[in-house]
């Protein structure tokens, strides 16, 4: 059962990929490493996972259970690793920056998990919202966005009106601002695939 972090605690957040030569902190874990054992000697609240850089990821974080830990496979719909590494840097950032506003953390993240089969990264405003509307492969549910620089606040207030119009009415959605992120936007979709019925 998932374990809230008090406000008096640290939330211990880790990443994991083969990008080891930008991520020297304590808690990253090389994808290749990547097993019960390590996320537990790490202590670790939170794990997000680039789900194009490490084999059979999905598979393998599906049969992790590790304490509190919460272990999200993060994936591309086009496979393109940047992107997923972009978008897991910006969520780490966000939530261990406490950058006001203050208004996301790690439920958000088992939020998105628990309404999804799968979970797509964007960092592309048009991409996304394109993705929202006409995707195929399931019910986007849940949705974690995070505008980045110098937002202007009317730009922002359409960019989650058109994502809010997109969604389907009993879909979870959450937006916040991290300054520090690199590309336009990082996203987490939560997509619940349709069901194949063979006659």
């Amino acid at each position: 059962m998932f374990e809230p972090i008090t406000e008096d605690e640290e939330a211990r957040i880790g990443l994991a990929g083969a990008f080891i030569e930008t991520h020297n902190d304590s808690l990253f874990i090389s994808g290749t490493h990547l097993c019960d054992a390590e996320i537990e000697s790490k202590n670790l609240d939170l794990l997000l996972v680039n789900g194009t850089e490490v084999p059979n990821a999905k598979q393998l974080c599906e049969g992790l259970r590790v304490g509190r830990c919460i272990v999200a496979c993060i994936e591309s719909l086009d496979g393109n690793a940047d992107t997923v590494r972009h978008v897991i840097s910006s969520m780490k950032g966000k939530l261990d920056s406490k950058e006001m506003p203050n208004n996301v953390d790690i439920a958000d993240i088992r939020t998105l998990m628990d309404n999804a089969d799968n979970l797509y990264a964007f960092d592309d405003q048009a991409r996304l919202i394109d993705f929202l509307t006409f995707n195929a492969i399931g019910d986007a549910t849940s949705i974690l966005y995070l505008a980045h620089g110098d937002v202007d606040l009317e730009d922002y207030g359409a960019t989650n009106k058109a994502i809010s119009n997109a969604l389907p009415p009993y879909a979870y959605f959450q937006s916040s601002v991290f300054f520090k992120g690199k590309q336009q936007c990082s996203a987490i979709v939560g997509v619940r695939r349709f069901v194949s019925h063979k006659g």
